[in-house]
């Protein structure tokens, strides 16, 4: 499935939901959007290995000024690339390497980190570099030769192209469904919830007495 028939997929069921239709198109692609990039989010704290799916390599961009441009042209006034926000250090970041296969360690740091690991760094302890997502940049924190590092990144939703495949797995599109309606302040008709209460258990008796 594309991400044009996902978006109008999920647009199909809302409308089945909500009929007066009150919302732009548009308005509702960006709550799907929101909505989606929530949904991977869980599955990352469900099961973290579950996301290299929706992992892509960004190889031999550039380091300018100890900084790495999360950019579609790897520059500071390239279109910036949307970040998932992942329940982890470094973010929707996975990981940075050198492109050359130079062995040297990047890892993720907290900005509470930096000026500690910089002191260390400092006095050659250690010759790991550590990274900071600040934005859409990379800062790198230590001293280093390396010029082009490959960029491991899990895609939001915006990333996509609307002719490119997206796949979501069939269990979460509840998920998906229940955030929109919530960004969009829909509220579901009882008749279309898979209402298990004891309330719609005690009416379904009535009526068939």
């Amino acid at each position: 499935m594309t991400k044009e028939n996902y978006i109008d997929e999920i647009i199909s069921i809302l409308g089945r939901i909500d009929n007066t239709r009150r919302l732009h198109p548009k308005v509702i692609e960006a709550h799907i959007t929101g909505a989606v990039n929530s949904v991977l989010s869980m599955i990352y704290e469900a099961n973290p290995s579950d996301v290299s799916i929706y992992t892509k390599t960004y190889e031999n961009v550039a380091l300018n000024d100890d900084k790495v441009y999360l950019t579609d042209d790897y520059t500071s006034t390239g279109n910036a690339i949307h970040l998932i926000h992942l329940p982890r250090v470094g973010g929707g970041v996975m990981s940075v390497r050198p492109s050359d296969d130079t062995d040297v360690l990047f890892f993720p740091m907290r900005l509470q980190d930096v000026v500690a690991y910089a002191r260390m760094h400092s006095t050659n302890y250690n010759t790991d570099i550590g990274f900071v997502v600040r934005g859409n940049e990379l800062q790198i924190i230590g001293d280093t030769t390396i010029t082009e590092v490959d960029v491991d990144l899990v895609r939001s939703f915006e990333e996509y192209d609307y002719d490119e495949e997206f796949y979501m797995p069939f269990e979460r599109k509840e998920d998906v469904i229940n955030l929109v309606l919530q960004k969009a302040g829909i509220v579901q008709p009882v008749s279309l919830k898979n209402n298990n209460s004891d309330e719609s258990a005690s009416r379904s008796q009535e009526r068939s007495s």
